[in-house]
């Protein structure tokens, strides 16, 4: 289990990487592994994160996924 204590709502462009334009909601994670800090952007809401522990998958090449764990109200 992954413990989240900072979250923040950012707006990421990912027009250059599609062939239409769109900008989208995303949270950065900002979490503590070991003694370093890392932060992981993913596409959602910020209601959909929530401080405390949350799902965390990692590939060998050190991209993550952190699973939502909270619900948004609508």
């Amino acid at each position: 289990m992954l413990l989240c204590w900072d979250l923040q709502i950012v707006p990421i462009n990912l027009a250059p990487m599609l062939s239409d334009t769109k900008v989208i909601d995303a949270v950065t994670i900002t979490y503590k592994e070991g003694k370093s800090l890392k932060s992981s952007t993913q596409a959602g809401r910020v209601c959909q994160y929530a401080n405390g522990e949350a799902l965390m998958i990692s590939s060998y090449s050190g991209e993550t996924r952190i699973q939502p764990n909270a619900v948004c109200a609508d």
